[in-house]
This record gives structure tokens, sequence and C-alpha cells, in this order.
């Protein structure tokens, strides 16, 4: 090679070498103006002995920062990734990136739910997930190629995508207005109409509505039979009076059973229709906690039931107030010191549960607990129920105001404190129990923006400690 050349090309490595340098150098100072979240909700999963923690993550790479003074001039690119941490010591076990902002044309990106073992999520499109792997069990092409009738025909919009926890299928609205299941296990889609209605319980209504059809019928043509022939037959003296005596006795010994099982029906019924609002209120409620960034308020229950006793969390004037209809209900005073009340309760014959107010009695008198509450369970929307059912946790704060950060105790029936957790924590995004460990995540980074979290707690519900996860700084903290 010439000298020539050998300058050129030795000139063109070193300028190429002083740019990289320049762009790491330059990445470096605005890296730290990176900022990393968790899009709130994530799921657990166990598999084997491995058990994770699943997230959507979202990372802002800052391309350019400036300062003028008090304003903030900032550029940055968007990526999503999905994540796994290790549920028993919070470590970040792989990420996967998904997307970039760019390349969705419609928000919000979400967590939908959990089957069979992988996380179903929509990201501009529904994506099924592998937690352990991070690899897209299904996307938008994998379901059309399963569904060819449904070619171009997945929404785009996260809105027309509804994931039913109590079948663990998705349900969803096609392009062309059709209604579709779609099995979470199989990828295939049937056309079906989604309903809320609890499957057992909508069958049972509908048994019972034929029976009572059947029961109607029954009492119209036994009057019909003694009307048209008996009495007629009687009236017009082809039937002496001691037959229509015994006929007429007959017929009414029939209606009366007829009677009570109309009656009976009736009750059944209404119980059911009971018992259906109160699954719907209760569905309702579990629906509700799909959300995150609850209020603090509704979180919690101020009451729970647990073989055959009642319990409270309630000041001494809230309890004299209290109406004596057990509900899962918070009271809503923040400046509200409250105790642990135990009494039992009766069933009536409205099956309504009422409490036996005099007989009421406070275990530990010298427990506090400010604005509290006992914790809900977000997979049955009643409080969690812990150690065979020995065992609840109960949230509360520090102190009054939106500054107080939310404390976790447990505490047995007999209202001893097993041990008592900070999260450090103004608000919860969500929370997931397993009965052996409870994940905790929040945010405490100014910089975080709304929707989001950068923390995560995994605590051992033995001993009320555990790890503390920083998606923002992507590292455990001490």
């Amino acid at each position: 090679m010439s000298p020539i050349k050998k300058t050129i090309f030795g000139g063109f490595f070193l300028i190429t070498g002083f740019i990289v340098i320049l762009f790491f150098l330059m990445r470096g100072c605005l890296s730290k103006y990176d900022e990393r979240s968790a899009i709130a909700r994530s799921l657990y999963f166990e598999k084997d002995t491995q058990a994770v923690i699943f997230s959507i993550v979202k990372f802002d790479k800052t391309t350019s920062y400036s300062r003028d003074g008090g304003v903030i001039q900032k550029t940055a690119t968007t990526e999503y990734s999905v994540q796994s941490n290790n549920a028993k010591t919070g470590a970040k076990i792989n990420e996967q990136k998904i997307k970039d902002a760019h390349d969705i044309k419609y928000f919000p990106i979400e967590i939908l739910g959990a089957s069979n073992g992988q996380a179903w999520l929509f990201l501009g499109e529904l994506l099924a997930i592998d937690p352990f792997t991070l690899k897209a069990a299904a996307d938008k092409q994998i379901l059309e190629e399963k569904n060819p009738a449904l070619k171009g025909k997945f929404p785009a919009e996260r809105i027309y995508y509804s994931f039913n926890s109590n079948d663990s299928q998705i349900y969803f609205t096609a392009t062309d207005g059709t209604k579709w299941q779609l099995n979470t296990q199989s990828f295939i889609a049937i056309p079906h109409e989604y309903s809320n209605e609890i499957n057992s319980l909508k069958s049972l209504r509908l048994q019972l509505e034929k029976e009572e059809k059947k029961n109607k019928s029954a009492i119209d043509s036994l009057y019909k039979k003694y009307a048209d022939s008996d009495v007629k037959l009687y009236s017009a003296g082809k039937m002496t009076y001691k037959e229509y005596s015994r006929l007429s006795s007959e017929h009414f010994k029939h209606r009366d059973t007829l009677y009570k099982q109309r009656d009976s029906l009736y009750k059944i019924k209404s119980k059911l229709e009971k018992q259906n609002n109160g699954l719907r209120e209760l569905q309702d409620k579990i629906e509700s906690l799909k959300q995150t960034g609850l209020s603090y308020n509704s979180i919690g229950a101020s009451q729970d039931t647990l073989k055959r006793k009642w319990y409270g969390l309630y000041t001494k004037e809230e309890f004299e107030n209290l109406y004596n209809h057990f509900r899962y209900n918070p009271a809503y005073d923040e400046t509200a010191r409250r105790q642990f009340f135990i009494t039992d309760y009766t069933i009536n014959k409205y099956d309504d549960a009422i409490l036996n107010k005099d007989a009421a009695n406070m275990p530990s008198p010298s427990s506090y607990f400010l604005d509290g509450n006992f914790l809900l369970d977000k997979k049955t929307g009643v409080p969690i129920h812990l150690s065979n059912g020995e065992n609840f946790l109960v949230i509360y704060k520090d102190k009054i105001g939106n500054e107080g950060n939310i404390q976790l105790s447990m505490m047995d029936v007999n209202g001893t404190i097993q041990w008592t957790f900070n999260s450090q924590l103004h608000q919860w995004l969500d929370w997931i129990c397993t009965g052996k460990q409870l994940f905790i995540f929040g945010v405490n980074n100014k910089e975080v923006s709304s929707g989001e979290g950068n923390v995560l707690w995994c605590i051992d519900l033995s001993t009320g400690k555990g790890p503390l996860y920083n998606f923002f700084t992507d590292a455990l903290q001490p």
C-alpha cells in the first residue's frame, strides 16, 4: 500500500475511533439522566423450584439534556422490555427488549393476566410471553396463523380486549364487530358473546326458571281440570256430593303441594339472586383491584369473618355507630386510631351475618393502628388470611396526611402482632400475595412518570423482611 493510501486509511480510522470515543463519553454524561421504571402491574410465576416476578419495563434513553436557569430541556428515546426478577432475592434475572415507542400506535401498555404459565400483555398488540425465557409464545402473526378467518381482524387497540380471571380466557371484538373468545392455551378463537355472569349460577338460574314454569303449568292444569270437570259435573247433578267432596279434598291437597313447591322455588331463586348479587359485587371488587395506583382506602377493609367469628378494626366511636350487618367496607377517617375488635355473629333468615355487638371485646386494648384496615387479597377481593386462617395482614399509616408511609403488620386472631414492616411508601401501586411472600410495588422517585413504579419489595411473610429492588437504578438496594 502506498504511503498516501496508508495516510488516508490511518486518518480515517483515527477519526472514526475519535468519534466512537466521543460518543461514549457523551453517552456516559447523558446516561445519568436516563429514566427506567416498571409499568405498574406485575405477575408472579412458579415453575419447578424457580419463582419469578414478571414486569414490563420502560426505558427512556436521554439523547440531549440542557438546563437554562430553572428550565430543563430534555429529549429521549423510549423502548419497552419485559423483565424477570428472582422472587426470593429480588435480583434481576433477565431482560428482553420488545418494542420501541415509535413502533407502538396505540396505548396503554399493560399486563392483562396470567394463563397456562404465560404472561398475556398488550404492547401495541396482543402478546403472550414465557416469563422464564422471555420469549414470545404468541403475537399478532402467530394468532393470525392459528385463526385464518381473523387475518387482519385482530384489533390494534387495548379497549377491545378483556381478560377474564374466572376462566383465564381472553374475550375480544374483532375489527368487523364480531365477538370472540381466545383460548389462551391453544390460541384458537371461537365466536362467543362475553358475559360477566358466573356460568354455574347462570345455569342454576335457568333451571329454576324452567321449574317455575313447570310448576305454574301444573297449577293452571289442576285448576282447569277442577273448574271444567269436577265443578261442572257436580253443578249439573252428574256427580254425588260425596264424590265431589272427595275430589275437592284431593284437589286442594294437590294444590297445596304445588303451592309449597312454588314457594320453595321462589325462596331458592331469591337466595340465588342474593348470592349472585353478592358474587357480582365481589367480582366488581376483584376487577377494581386489578387497577394500579388505587387509593389507600381501596386496598383494605375494616371487618372480616373467620371460623364463625367477626373481626374488626375500629375506634370505639366507629364501632358504636357501626351497622350490625356484616359488610366488607373500609372506614374512612384518616385520623382514626383504630383497635382490634372480636365478637360472634349469627345468620338470619335472609342469610345476612348479624354481629353480636354487645359481646364484642378488645383483646389488645393498648394496640392502635392509624387509619388501620385489613389488606385485601387481589384474587378474592376479601381480606388476606395466612397460616391456615390464623393471621391477618393489617395496613396502617405512621402519620396522618399524604406524607404518611404505609406500615404492614402480621396479626393473629387474638390480636397479637407477629412482626411490623415499614414499606417507606406513601402509596402502593400494586401488590401480590402468594401466602408465603408479599410483593409490593411503588414509587419513591420523583423522576418516575405517573402510573409507573421503581420499587419492588419481596417480603417473606414468616419474618416480615425482604430485599428491595430498584427498577430506576436497575439494582438491589442495601
